[in-house]
């Protein structure tokens, strides 16, 4: 079968057993469909966001590193309930109020991505500043830099319990067809918050401490919500 030439291509919904409306015919237009493209390939390409981070995640430079791609994970994982949401009107009185939390939530780990390899090169160069000093003194003079370390992750492993929060949500009262869609984003996002938890205990360097304990408590949860919510039929 081939493709229409021009003009509009249309498909039929896919009745699912979670939903009892109609099926509905989808159109786009040829050419907004080519913009899709456009618009995947401008992320993706060189000159590219996505591309970017990758780009410095795999380099040889100190950041970014583990908790900036664990912050970008949860970013993911927000802008596919934005998605879920914006296609959900229709069927979801909330749907807008929930476009708005999932941006909110997308713009705040987007921020803990520049927010993290900003932390951690804090540290770096303060460890370099104190190479000289020992013991206690070397603590004192580290601890601020450190500090940020364990406080930014933290803060990455909250977004995360969001986010999955708020797929739970969506998976729950919006657009059926978008439900995997919400299901992915709370898989990603629980990744997300215990990849943080983990720099944590690693940040800590063995050292007890009550964020840690916080930091694993939230993600157990996250991810415990994450799992029932793809375990539901």
């Amino acid at each position: 079968m081939s493709l229409p030439r021009a003009g509009r291509r249309c498909w039929r919904s896919i009745r699912t057993p979670a939903s009892t409306r109609a099926s509905t015919s989808s159109c786009v237009s040829t050419s907004q469909s080519a913009s899709w493209r456009s618009a995947t390939t401008e992320l993706s390409g060189p000159d590219g966001r996505v591309s970017a981070l990758l780009a410095g995640l795999a380099s040889g430079q100190p950041v970014p590193a583990g908790g900036s791609a664990a912050a970008a994970v949860i970013a993911l994982a927000a802008a596919l309930l934005e998605k879920a949401s914006r296609l959900s009107t229709g069927q979801w009185a909330s749907a807008n109020a929930a476009l708005d939390a999932a941006h909110a939530l997308r713009l705040r780990a987007e921020e803990l991505v520049d927010a993290d390899a900003n932390a951690y090169m804090s540290f770096v160069e303060a460890s370099r500043a104190a190479k000289g000093l020992r013991g206690a003194a070397r603590e004192r003079s580290v601890k601020p830099a450190r500090e940020a370390t364990v406080d930014v992750p933290l803060a990455i492993v909250r977004l995360g319990a969001e986010t999955v929060e708020l797929a739970g949500k969506v998976a729950a009262h919006g657009n059926p067809n978008l439900r995997a869609d919400a299901t992915v984003a709370a898989t990603i996002a629980a990744a997300g918050a215990t990849a943080a938890s983990r720099l944590i205990a690693s940040n800590l360097a063995g050292g007890r401490d009550p964020r840690l304990d916080e930091a694993r408590r939230i993600a157990k949860t996250a991810n415990d919500q994450a799992d029932a919510l793809g375990n539901q039929p």
